[in-house]
């Protein structure tokens, strides 16, 4: 037993390695690997019940496929990128809201706590002066270095979407043979019922609550509903409180205006949300809904600190592949 529990820690590791090593080098190939084997029975069917040569439903399938994500993809960039600058221009409005908010809720500390008046708010001036000091000394660089990162980031992109692609049609191709074939299987065979099972369902699930919190800030008029409903979205990754992170505290901030018909919605789509989770993730996690959310939460967190933003999936992927391993080397 103790063997085995030796194997499964060395077996975690290797996985963290993976992840952060090995699987940046080959994720386009993998990538094409996935995507061949999604679009193989639409080759076969052109090529067999159509008629069409094999190369040529080969690359009508890819291209048709590539360019049909790329346009989608564009378009929701260009949306998103709109709405965000929609969202910044409204950035004064807010500052001046919340500077009212603040002011008023200096007055009622100096009243609490017998102040001479505007005491508090002179603390806080002083503490909001010493922030514009730190972002003009540190913050300006530091986005400059963003910029930069996010060009190198694009170009690199750029460079895996072509290898993507490249990979994609050599498989379908089957220019690589039956060593490409062996590696897919092996590759599905650890990973489909675990791994791949997993971050599949969440991208489902992450792509309706988007939707349904899109039309719901759509409903509230924002003209940036959906830049806002894609990054709630991206909370709703958080184990327990998911969407709700986000919502709840502006449900209370719409309450406490009483701007009572924003705040329904946002509880509507609290509400939608979770009950949206809780029907489909049995249904397409399967047994890897049963980890407990303090295990999850642990793994998102893990995930963070070694991989960044992609370890909010990628760190629950490695839990359930970890899980698997144990159910089938420790407790088998």
């Amino acid at each position: 037993m103790r063997k085995r529990y030796v194997m499964l820690t060395v077996a975690a590791l290797l996985l963290v390695l993976a992840f952060r090593y090995v699987l940046p080098l080959i994720l386009p190939f993998v990538l094409a690997m996935v995507f061949s084997g999604i679009v193989k029975p639409v080759v076969s069917y052109l090529h067999q019940k159509c008629g069409w040569n094999y190369k040529v439903s080969v690359t009508a399938v890819v291209l048709f496929t590539v360019l049909a994500l790329a346009a989608f993809g564009i378009y929701i960039g260009v949306m998103a990128v709109r709405q965000a600058c929609v969202c910044l221009q409204q950035v004064p409005v807010y500052c001046q809201s919340v500077c009212g908010m603040m002011e008023q809720a200096c007055e009622g500390v100096d009243r609490v706590f017998d102040l001479q008046m505007g005491q508090s708010m002179r603390f806080v001036e002083s503490q909001r002066d010493s922030l514009f000091c730190w972002v003009r000394d540190n913050g300006i660089p530091e986005m400059l270095r963003y910029a930069c990162g996010t060009m190198q980031g694009m170009l690199k992109f750029a460079v895996g979407g072509f290898t993507f692609v490249l990979a994609s049609f050599l498989i379908l191709m089957d220019e690589m043979g039956s060593r490409v074939k062996g590696i897919y299987r092996v590759f599905l065979k650890s990973l489909r019922k675990s791994g791949l099972a997993y971050l599949r369902a969440q991208l489902i699930i992450l792509f309706l609550v988007a939707v349904i919190l899109t039309l719901g800030f759509g409903v509230m008029g924002s003209e940036c509903a959906l830049f806002l409903g894609i990054v709630v979205a991206l909370s709703d990754v958080l184990p327990a409180l998911g969407s709700g992170f986000v919502l709840i505290p502006w449900f209370v901030v719409e309450l406490l205006q009483r701007d009572y018909k924003s705040a329904a919605v946002l509880a509507t789509m609290f509400v939608v949300v979770t009950f949206l989770r809780e029907i489909l993730e049995p249904k397409l996690f399967g047994t890897a809904a049963n980890i407990k959310p303090l295990y999850v939460l642990i793994a998102v967190y893990a995930g963070v600190e070694l991989f960044g933003v992609a370890g909010i999936l990628l760190g629950p992927v490695g839990l359930i592949i970890l899980r698997s391993l144990a159910e089938d080397y420790v407790v088998g």
